[in-house]
């Protein structure tokens, strides 16, 4: 037998002699590991909630800050198109297109962030 083969049979028949503790918890060990155990669970739940709100806050954030660029932007185009002495001129359906998009995806946005922000479900009725 070579070195190897015998530091694995070492190695094995110390393993299969080593005492296995094998005493059966009592069930006041069993209820209070189950207590950790959801303790951990709602703790876990908690800090997943602070995320959510915290990320939750942070897009409404940045959807308010992209809004008021997309509306000062607008509102320039409208104004340049008021000028008279500029030369810079759009026409009726352009102007009419502008502003209904502009409109539209405002209240569009504005109702996914209400909806996302202000959900009425709680985590009883997910998928309702």
């Amino acid at each position: 037998m070579s070195e190897e083969q015998i530091q694995d049979d070492v190695l094995i028949s110390e393993i299969g002699n080593s005492p296995i503790s094998e005493t059966p918890m009592s069930n006041r060990d069993v209820e209070q590991e189950i207590k950790i155990a959801e303790l951990d669970i709602k703790k876990e739940e908690l800090e997943s909630k602070r995320q959510d709100r915290l990320q939750r806050k942070a897009y409404a954030d940045n959807i308010f800050k992209f809004l008021c660029v997309y509306m000062i932007a607008i509102f320039i185009i409208l104004f340049r198109h008021g000028e008279i002495l500029n030369g810079f001129e759009l026409a009726d359906s352009v102007v009419i297109t502008l502003i209904t998009t502009t409109t539209a995806n405002i209240i569009g946005i504005f109702i996914l962030v209400v909806r996302y922000l202000f959900n009425p479900s709680n985590g009883n009725n997910k998928g309702k």
